[in-house]
């Protein structure tokens, strides 16, 4: 199993898991210095310890969010700690997402990729839209301006925009709310995308 740690508001360092067994046996390309023992034969030089503090910090983060705002008593294990963190990040972030799916339908000629608010348990709170007339990059950039980071163009799924026929036109506006969020700042994000059309 292979990630990235930024997927868990981590830094930008990935995590690699694998059987013992399946692990001692395959070959690691790295430098002759390096030890041919796990975990070491798979570093690929000296150890970045900042980003792997960056690690533990943000894992204790989701335990602390488990503990203090969830179900998870200081004294349960680890998993569990983090599972209450999980769970507290993803029952605020649906509320997020459905005001923001709801708000966003309201919108004319605005058009909410994936499913809808209808079905917003089947989906990541990341919403993205296409606005008819209207240049992703231009909206980006007015929220922006406004103070609110959203995201423009094909977000690394170039295939999938080309399928959709929006690669050429610019791709898709892409908005993130994370737990952190809070429901005014999702309906000042709307109140600015209004007025970005007022204006337009």
């Amino acid at each position: 199993m292979v990630c990235s740690a930024y997927k868990f508001y981590g830094p930008h360092y990935a995590i690699f898991w694998g059987r013992r067994s399946i692990l001692d046996n395959l070959i690691a390309y790295n430098v002759r210095a390096a030890s041919p023992l796990l975990p070491f034969k798979f570093v690929m030089g000296t150890t970045n310890r900042e980003a792997l503090a960056g690690i533990r910090g943000a894992i204790e983060y989701i335990e602390w969010l488990g503990v203090e705002f969830g179900r998870a008593e200081v004294e349960a294990t680890r998993r569990d700690r983090i599972i209450g963190g999980i769970e507290v990040m993803r029952a605020h972030e649906e509320i997020l997402m459905r005001r923001l799916i709801d708000g966003l339908s309201q919108i004319k000629g605005l058009r909410v990729l994936g499913p809808g608010s209808s079905e917003c348990h089947d989906r990541v709170p990341t919403v993205s839209f296409v606005l008819d007339g209207h240049n992703p990059m231009a909206i980006a950039t007015f929220l922006g301006n406004c103070g609110i980071n959203v995201w423009h163009g094909h977000n690394y799924a170039v295939e999938a925009m080309k399928r959709l026929g929006l690669l050429h036109k610019g791709g898709v506006v892409r908005i993130g709310p994370a737990h952190y969020n809070s429901t005014d700042e999702i309906d000042r994000m709307l109140d600015v995308l209004r007025e970005y059309l007022a204006k337009a």
